[in-house]
């Protein structure tokens, strides 16, 4: 037999005996110990349940012996009377004290008084196991042997258990003799029982017996509750206490449950562990012991080898191993070691070269990688998984790469949805074209939508076999937004370049036919219809006079004079200018109060834009409109929102209303957002517009606090 399987039988046959014995030692000792423990935890928490419903029936039996030795209690049972009811026997008696049921009974077994009352509800029930007129002397809660006796315990009833008392009512002259009896009882619901848990900090539940015992001839209590021993049912997790308690008539007509979670296991199962541990020790100390008997087997031949591997390893220098004249496995293992020593001698010199330049060479390629904005990946053919993926893949989609790894679906699922097909059909071809390139939009996680150029290759190995799939997915969402820009940008510039030209061409000629018309309806008399004609050709020259003066103003280069000033002041006393000069008597303007806010404006170019949007308002609601201002602090800027209550913009408008000579109106020239945009962008601002949800559009202003420089 060789030495490997010597050492491997003796290690195997130690490992198993240990073994052996530990496990015999937990389950003949150990475990059963802590199923004891857990039985006596389960006994004592039934013994404070028990406890804990002898307390609260002593309770009620104390305070059923306060009533019954009120004073003037017996007089009332003789002698009933309206006003001892309505300041002792009210429904506040059996809410404030926790009572569901109440009786007076004479000492003839007659219900002087008594009522059962629902506490949630407060209002009173039946209970048909108490006669509402007559008891009887023998009654079982009536059979009071002396002044001082006692009936308490638990009664099963129609409603379900109920902690009865009964004590006797004593006349205070020299004879003491009982003139009746007072019943108290309280419902044990649910509600009542979990407060009982609480209090215990066991789960505890009552249940009635479903087969009784026979009843005794004396009333019991439920201090002499216990009837034959503590019946214990085990499960994986609780040890569930079951006890027969007695009724208040002596007989056996409830089982008491309580739980208790077997917490001992654990710390059993942590104590096993521990002695696992101690196993283990007791197993190093063996295998010490068998490293003993084993050193001249194997040890003291090993020796030798293991020094010159050390000496080789502290110094780095190859050489041959001793021994290799030995014949057996430690012989054979130097002359394998020595024709392995002269291999590594020659290929050491050229693996370390290589790997040092492959080292080197991937470090660049994965700092280049790492260092580009755009996502580079690479994946088999079915996309099954993602074999790499740069860090540029977060700050694109504004994801972690875990949502990436190992998705088939990696970056079609984050496609827009209207262009998800799209790019689901054209990956299709992928395999078959062996490339693919399409610009498409993106979500991101935080829900802004984003541009991305993506291209991918299949790659093939040098046999021309495809075996992966490349990519690179580009942002191209400032590309497009500079180039959308700059196309706007140049048609805005021929659009204004166009507008000045046309009306200077306007303006001369216009000025001539007004002047002419002025003329002639100098010349004729008010009854002459013809006047009317000249008065509208007249409304419609300054009309189109209107229109050429925006032109020229939309074209012309604004150049705001920019001073320091306080907006909300300027805002009121500018609506009120704008409002006067326009005549917008029905137009209600309120600018919202506040603190001085400042910014950096030119006041009559600003009150350009504030009277395009109040007449805008105005015209929007002709019967009465209403203009809300409010200037706002936001950080850098200064934001006023104003906002009219019309019927608000379509919209299919909403996204045009900038756009020159865009209007829905028949009399409007469509320039004057147009204008009032560039008037807020010369001022290095902005405006936006929105409808409200409500009703009306809020028109917002941007403008900078500090003038740039």
């Amino acid at each position: 037999m060789s030495i490997r399987l010597k050492i491997l039988g003796i290690a195997v046959l130690t490992i198993a005996l240990y073994a052996g014995l530990d496990f015999l030692l937990q389950q003949a000792v150990i475990q059963p110990s802590f199923e004891d423990l857990e039985r006596e935890q389960a006994q004592r928490d039934m013994a404070r349940c028990v406890q804990a419903l002898r307390r609260e029936v002593q309770h009620l039996n104390q305070f059923c012996l306060d009533w019954a030795a009120k004073e003037h209690i017996c007089e009332y049972v003789a002698a009933p009377s309206s006003a001892y009811e309505e300041r002792n026997l009210v429904p506040a008696t059996f809410a404030d004290n926790n009572l569901n049921l109440l009786y007076l009974v004479n000492a003839a077994g007659k219900v002087v008084w008594g009522a059962v009352y629902d506490l949630k509800s407060r209002e009173p029930i039946s209970l048909p196991d108490f006669a509402a007129e007559h008891w009887g002397r023998e009654h079982p809660l009536l059979r009071h042997a002396t002044p001082e006796s006692s009936i308490a315990g638990v009664l099963l009833t129609s409603r379900g258990p109920m902690l009865v008392a009964s004590r006797p009512m004593v006349r205070r002259d020299a004879v003491r003799d009982a003139c009746g009896a007072v019943v108290m009882g309280r419902f044990l619901e649910a509600s009542y029982l979990t407060l009982l848990s609480e209090q215990t900090q066991v789960r505890m539940r009552l249940t009635p017996l479903e087969a009784g015992g026979t009843p005794s001839d004396t009333p019991a209590t439920l201090i002499q509750a216990l009837h034959g021993p503590f019946s214990v049912t085990k499960t994986d997790s609780r040890l569930e206490v079951s006890v027969i308690i007695p009724d208040v008539l002596g007989k056996p007509a409830f089982v008491l449950y309580s739980e208790t979670p077997r917490e001992i296991t654990v710390e059993g199962r942590a104590a096993m562990r521990l002695d696992a541990i101690g196993a283990g020790v007791v197993g190093l100390f063996v295998l010490l012991l068998l490293l003993l008997l084993l050193r001249h087997m194997v040890i003291e031949p090993l020796s030798s080898v293991t020094a010159h591997v050390g000496r080789i390893a502290e110094s780095g220098e190859l050489a041959p191993a001793p021994d290799a004249e030995r014949a057996d496995e430690f012989g054979q293992l130097s002359r394998a070691f020595n024709r392995m020593v002269e291999r590594l001698r020659r290929d050491s010199a050229t693996r370390r070269e290589a790997e040092d330049a492959l080292r080197e060479s991937e470090q660049r390629f994965q700092t280049l990688l790492m260092s580009l904005d755009d996502v580079v990946w690479s994946a088999p053919l079915d996309v099954g998984s993602l074999l790499y993926v740069n860090a540029a893949v977060e700050r694109l989609f504004g994801r972690p790469v875990s949502e990436f790894v190992g998705r088939p679906d990696a970056f079609v699922r984050f496609v827009h949805p209207e262009y998800r097909e799209t790019v689901a059909e054209k990956l299709c071809l992928l395999r078959a074209s062996g490339r693919f390139e399409m610009e498409y939009p993106i979500v991101r996680a935080d829900g802004e939508t984003r541009w991305v150029h993506d291209r991918r290759i299949v790659i093939h190995d040098a046999q021309g076999r495809p075996r992966r799939i490349g990519g690179v997915i580009s942002d191209i969402t400032d590309l497009r937004r500079m180039h959308e820009n700059m196309v706007r940008n140049r048609h805005l510039a021929e659009v204004g370049e166009l507008g000045a030209s046309v009306a200077h061409e306007i303006r001369n000629p216009l000025t001539g036919i007004s002047g002419a018309l002025q003329v002639i309806r100098g010349g004729l008399p008010q009854e002459d219809p013809r006047r009317a004609a000249v008065e509208e050709a007249l409304g419609q020259v300054a009309r189109v006079e209107q229109t050429v003066q925006q032109l020229l103003q939309y074209a012309r280069p604004w150049t705001p004079q920019l001073r320091r000033g306080d907006v909300r002041a300027w805002l009121r006393d500018a609506s009120v200018a704008v409002r006067g000069r326009c005549g917008l008597t029905a137009t209600d303007i309120e600018v919202e109060p506040g603190p001085p806010l400042e910014a950096a404006f030119d006041p009559a170019l600003l009150e350009q834009v504030l009277e395009n949007l109040i007449q805008n308002a105005s015209q929007a609601a002709p019967d009465g409109a209403r203009v809300h201002i409010q200037a706002t602090d936001a950080g850098s800027t200064v934001r006023v929102v104003v906002r009219d209550f019309g019927p608000g913009i379509p919209e299919a408008n909403l996204q045009r209303v900038f756009e020159p000579f865009f209007t829905t109106r028949a009399r409007g020239s469509g320039l004057g957002l147009s204008i009032c945009r560039r008037i807020l962008e010369a001022h290095g601002g902005a405006i936006e517009i929105r409808n409200c949800n409500d009703a009306g559009v809020e028109v917002t202003l941007y403008l900078a606090k500090e003038e740039s420089a």
